[in-house]
């Protein structure tokens, strides 16, 4: 008999999550936008500092942040962690061309979460995220 892992549950890295939205904006544009002190405030919160310059970076509510890798225009990942976990997960995020020049795709995957309630918590916080950075991209657009 089969059993079936629980949404999320990888055999290698705990749990996972992942959201991706296309804008109609170049990559350079996206990525300037989402590393942009304002587009750091949505999917983050309010912080201070510069994300890429600091080897620990944190939010006001909390979360901590590690850059590990940095590639200008493609993609980053850090440790993540929020103020109630124990863990520490990784945070990938991406900006991907479109099928044409003036479109992009932005994607957040998470994983080692611990469980499929942390899971739960991350994709309620990335969904929400999502939300305000398509907003705030909007008024970009314009």
């Amino acid at each position: 008999m089969e059993t079936t892992n629980p949404v999320g549950q990888t055999k290698s890295v705990g749990f996972n999550y992942g959201i991706r939205k296309t804008f109609d904006l170049t990559v350079i544009a996206l990525w300037d936008f989402i590393f942009s002190p304002e587009g750091i405030d949505c999917w983050l919160g309010k912080h201070t500092g510069a994300l890429r310059s600091a080897e620990n970076f944190s939010s006001d509510q909390g979360r901590e942040l590690k850059v590990r890798v940095w590639k200008d225009y493609s993609h980053v990942r850090m440790d993540y962690k929020e103020q109630n976990w124990e863990n520490k997960g990784l945070l990938q995020i991406r900006v991907m061309p479109g099928k044409y020049e003036d479109r992009s795709t932005l994607s957040f995957h998470l994983e080692k979460l611990t469980d499929a309630q942390q899971r739960e918590a991350v994709k309620a916080r990335f969904t929400k995220a999502m939300e305000t950075l398509t907003r705030a991209l909007e008024k970009v657009a314009r």
